[in-house]
This record gives C-alpha cells, structure tokens and sequence, in this order.
C-alpha cells in the first residue's frame, strides 16, 4: 500500500467527516450496502448490478485468501469498496461546497474512475484487487452523488401537490383504502402494482399470504423480490403499513423494514428461494 492510498483509506476516513451514515437515504436504484468487515460497520450504497460485481470480485478474491469471509458485507472487498465509496462522495461534496458558482459534470467525472480490468483475465494479486474495488467503489460514490444532487435539485424546483382526507367523498373513501397523517392522504399500495388487472391481483393475493406472521428482515425480503421481479414499484413504509399493518399486526418499526430492502441484504438461496413464489406471476 503507497502512501497516497494509505493516507486515502486509514487516515482520512476519521477526518472531515469521512464515513457517513446512508441509513436514512431512500433513492431509487439503490440499496444500502453495510460493511461488517470489522467494527465499527461501515455504510454506503449500492445498486443491483454493482452488489453482484462485487460477489464475483469477492469470490475470485477468495481463491487468493482461503481464509477470507465469504460473504461479501463481512469480507475485505466490501470495507473496500466502502471507502472508494465515501471518498469519493465525501470529495464531490467538499469540492461543491469550496466551488458554489462551478457547475461539475460529475458522470463525466465518474467515467474516468470506472475500472477497465477483467476479472477473468490476468493475474489477480492481493493489491490487484485493493485497487479495482477501491476504485469501483469511487465510480459508484462519484454517480451516487451526482444522482443525489439532481434529485435534490428537482425536489427543490417541483411544486408539492397533496390530497387533503376531507375533500375524499364516501364513494372514493369506501373503494381505497386511505391513512390518515396530519390531514393528508398516502397513495395506496395498490397504486404501486404493475401489470394487467389479473396480475396486480394475484401479486396483492401472493404478498398477503406470504407476507402474513412477517416482520422487520423476513417482510422486507419479500418486498424486495416483489420488487426484483418488477412486480411492484418500491413502497413507503406508510404504504406498507396501511395495507399489510394494522393495531392487531405489527410488521416491524421503520428502520428494521426499509433498510432491508435490497438483494444486499440476503444470501442467494435466501433470495433465490423467495423468488421462486413470483415465477408464476411474473409470466402473467
């Protein structure tokens, strides 16, 4: 390890405010990915394509280390795509923040820290690996910001449009199920469906019988494979509560819901055995 790595990924991370707590962040296309490689865990966030480069990176890197955590959010190659992660949108924030008037192209940027190696080909060494997943993880953080930061703008910019529960008349209030929050109405999880009637259906029928006994991870994996298998949009918590929830069924708190949504967060025969009940739907 050079210096410019050593000071990048052991000394800067506890200045600055370098490591950052994702937990609270719900962005589409991403997850949250929590390094348990040693403590104290570390946070940051993730999409789909990116967690399953990161399982085939960790299993050539297991070859190397025979000793090595097969599971990537516990093993060296999750900590460091972490770190690639937070520098560099630690470093888009900071340059933002010094620069207020320069308007950067971050996925420019990004292009430019994408890795180009092969995993199939060549000799893999052990910094080999240091440098292509820490180096992913700073393309990745680089695009996280820059979707951060465009998103954040249009939500600025977009004017907020509510229904008020009072204007609902008895017809619409007896046809959709509404929750009641300060005066104002949640989208029903309903509205969240894709596909044919019949389909949207039989998915409703699918989730409540699996979903039935579920709380906090074991509901969360079924909404997440609801969602891999495009069968749902992803829902708010409210969404979940108001149509799966109830005084007598308690599906878990907020945190132990929505931050286990994402193939992440389970093994593959737990997620591959849960999507085996949307096969069927997924043909309709």
């Amino acid at each position: 390890m050079d210096i410019y790595d050593f000071l990048n990924e052991k000394i800067m991370p506890y200045f600055k405010d370098e490591y950052m707590d994702f937990s609270s962040k719900n962005m589409d296309g991403y997850a949250l990915f929590v390094s348990e490689y040693k403590s104290p865990y570390r946070q940051a966030m993730v999409t789909n394509e990116t967690i399953d480069l990161l399982r085939a990176i960790n299993e050539k890197y297991l070859s190397l280390k025979k000793d090595e955590e097969a599971d990537v959010v516990k093993s060296q190659i999750g900590r460091w795509y972490v770190n690639g992660f937070t520098s560099a949108c630690n470093f888009c924030r900071r340059y933002d923040k010094e620069h207020p008037y320069e308007k950067v192209d971050y996925a420019q940027l990004a292009q430019k820290l994408k890795p180009t190696d092969d995993l199939s080909q060549g000799d893999w060494t052990d910094d080999k690996f240091r440098r292509y997943t820490i180096l992913l993880g700073r393309y990745e953080g680089t695009l996280y910001y820059q979707t951060e930061r465009r998103q954040a703008s249009a939500t600025q910019s977009e004017p907020q449009s509510e229904t008020v529960v009072e204007n609902v008349t008895p017809e619409e209030a007896a046809s959709v199920k509404f929750t009641r929050l300060k005066g104002r109405t949640v989208e029903p999880f309903s509205s969240l469906l894709i596909g044919s009637d019949l389909k949207k259906e039989k998915t409703l029928q699918t989730l409540h019988e699996l979903l039935a006994g579920k709380r906090g991870k074991k509901f969360a994996l079924v909404i997440t494979c609801a969602i891999e298998a495009g069968l749902i949009n992803r829902p708010t918590y409210k969404q979940l509560v108001a149509e799966f929830g109830s005084d007598n069924i308690d599906i878990g708190s907020e945190n132990s819901v929505m931050q286990q949504i994402g193939k992440v967060h389970y093994s593959l025969p737990e997620y591959n055995g849960m999507m085996s009940y949307f096969e069927t739907l997924k043909m309709l």
